[in-house]
């Protein structure tokens, strides 16, 4: 999926300004930048990667905006990075992550006031 950089939209298609991320997690990500916190970079988890299958993370700009809470199961793993460890991967796993994380991210207040 891609998000455009200017509107936080997700599409299917490449724009002129946006960038790319994992299907899964694009909803909670487009919503938290939507929302002022801002993210740098992330993953959702694959249960056919190599590197690291079992995590999920989101880092925040460097000086940006964090959220004062977390996600039940995630944790902040240095100044602006937050992850979460799967005990066990596979799809409906990361579905069911990535279903709970958007619930938390349409739940922050807004940032952008």
């Amino acid at each position: 999926m891609f998000i455009n950089q200017d509107t936080y939209e997700v599409t299917a298609e490449p724009t002129d300004n946006h960038f790319e991320v994992d299907d899964l997690i694009a909803p909670a990500i487009a919503v938290l930048n939507q929302k002022g916190y801002k993210t740098a970079f992330c993953c959702s988890g694959h249960s056919d990667c190599l590197h690291n299958p079992e995590l999920a993370y989101i880092a925040f700009e460097f000086g940006g905006i964090t959220p004062e809470t977390l996600p039940h199961g995630w944790q902040w793993v240095c100044d602006g990075q937050m992850e979460y460890e799967y005990e066990e991967v596979s799809l409906e796993i990361i579905a069911a992550v990535m279903t709970d994380l958007l619930a938390w991210a349409e739940a922050l207040p807004d940032t952008t006031f």
